[in-house]
């Protein structure tokens, strides 16, 4: 196939992405990546951009032409439109790319940029919860100007990030703005409860999992079981961190985070009202999950 013909593709799968980016961001993107053969003329910062450029257009072309279903296609289009159009934003903005090597090829003819773009994209290409599309693609961005991001992080970072639901995405950002924001989250743990109704139990098997892996803490609590959990006391914590940052959580509207707010404050009587309704089929018995 020509190099001609990889930019087509390329470009197709772009357009498909715009069913999630929109119009004008999927312009943007085909733009920046430039006419077939070229990248640094059409973004901002020239030389200074091409090799961010460089890297999501080769992995692009890569991608774009293996056989990808129509869904597949809108979102590899879109992680690469968004995270092409974060890149601009950066250079815009005067910011530099990182100039520790992460851009130069090896003796295999490959960049860590490349292998980064490479294990996001794929990650977007079958990630079902397309709301996570758009900070995936802030992976690509970030990365490419943090040096403080080694390969060996970025790759976990990008592994976590793909394993994580939206909502868990939600809870990290929720666990930041609780500090300037009186939500009114319960402050008491869950063992004078004895049932809760699903919509509660489901956010706390979010919590308790972020918790497993060290990302969400309650303080000083020793949370051994979600019924330990004490919503009030949520706080993110190590590689939750680099996850908030590197994937710009905190562009999550903070109406994304009411439903979570409204489980998470319910008291006893409240959720004793809210099991009863569900009683034998929804409600579950904490010491049993």
């Amino acid at each position: 196939m020509s190099k001609k013909e990889k930019e087509q593709k390329l470009r197709k799968v772009i357009a498909s992405g715009t069913a999630i980016v929109g119009g004008g961001m999927g312009a943007l993107a085909g733009t920046m990546l430039g006419p077939a053969g070229t990248v640094s003329g059409a973004i901002a910062g020239g030389a200074i951009g091409a090799a961010a450029a460089e890297a999501l257009k080769v992995v692009g072309e890569d991608v774009a032409n293996r056989m990808l279903g129509p869904r597949e296609q809108v979102r590899v289009g879109a992680v690469i439109s968004f995270a092409a159009a974060d890149i601009k934003e950066k250079l815009d903005q005067g910011k530099i790319l990182r100039d520790d090597g992460f851009f130069e090829k090896d003796q295999t003819g490959r960049s860590d940029a490349e292998e980064v773009t490479e294990s996001v994209i794929l990650k977007a290409q079958r990630e079902p919860e397309e709301r996570k599309i758009k900070y995936m693609g802030y992976l690509i961005s970030n990365i490419a100007f943090d040096k403080e991001i080694r390969s060996e992080l970025a790759h976990q970072l990008i592994n976590i990030g793909g394993e994580l639901t939206y909502r868990q995405l939600c809870i990290l950002r929720l666990a930041v703005l609780k500090k300037s924001n009186d939500f009114g989250l319960r402050d008491s743990n869950y063992t004078s409860v004895e049932y809760v109704p699903r919509e509660t139990y489901q956010i706390l098997h979010e919590c308790f999992g972020l918790h497993a892996r060290g990302m969400l803490s309650f303080r000083d609590d020793s949370v051994l079981s979600m019924k330990l959990i004490r919503p009030s006391k949520m706080r993110m914590q190590g590689i939750g961190a680099d996850i908030y940052n590197q994937m710009n959580l905190m562009q999550i509207p903070p109406n994304e985070v009411g439903p979570l707010v409204a489980e998470l404050s319910k008291s006893n009587d409240d959720l004793a009202i809210d099991a009863g309704v569900e009683q034998g089929i929804h409600a579950k018995k904490l010491d049993n999950l």
